[in-house]
């Protein structure tokens, strides 16, 4: 079964969403002004923060062997995103922002679903379709965050592998 996801906005602010995830995890209002969605949405672009429990994480840029880590684990899946040399079937992205019911929002280093799933790519910031496998790649700065609170968001929302 095809799902189909509409989102329209700017990406960081309010959207006006159609389909069968409208309404599920991303408010149609406006946030209220010093909410810490707002503050969210108001970082600038490019900087890494999550909304866990409505709370606001920001993390620094990862050193390099962090970064070294994701990079080469973002090829290794490679076939299975492709098809080429491999089973195909899957849709693959590193550092998808996930936006889950309860206003959390997440961003995990690689995320794939199934085609089955999602079988095209939405256009849009902040997926809402809980992805069917989650990568997280351990530093001793986000070592805690990922093993706790956000490994509990995955499998709430729904996430079969991290």
């Amino acid at each position: 079964m095809t799902e189909a996801i509409q989102v329209r906005g700017d990406g960081r602010g309010k959207q006006e969403r159609n389909g069968p995830h409208a309404g599920s995890d991303v408010s149609d209002k406006p946030p209220r002004p010093g909410t810490v969605l707002e503050e969210y949405e108001q970082l600038p672009e490019g900087v890494h923060a999550e909304l866990i429990d409505g709370e606001l994480h920001v993390n620094p840029q990862p050193v390099t062997p962090p970064v070294r880590s994701t990079s080469r684990l973002g090829t290794i899946p490679g076939p299975f995103d492709l098809g080429s040399g491999g089973f195909g079937g899957w849709l693959l992205l590193d550092e998808p922002e996930l936006r889950f019911e309860r206003g959390d929002i997440l961003v995990p280093d690689l995320a794939a679903w199934r085609r089955e799933r999602m079988p095209e790519l939405p256009d849009v910031v902040g997926v809402t379709l809980p992805p069917d496998w989650v990568c997280e790649v351990l530093s001793p700065s986000t070592e805690a965050l990922d093993r706790g609170k956000k490994m509990e968001r995955y499998a709430r929302a729904g996430v079969r592998y991290l």
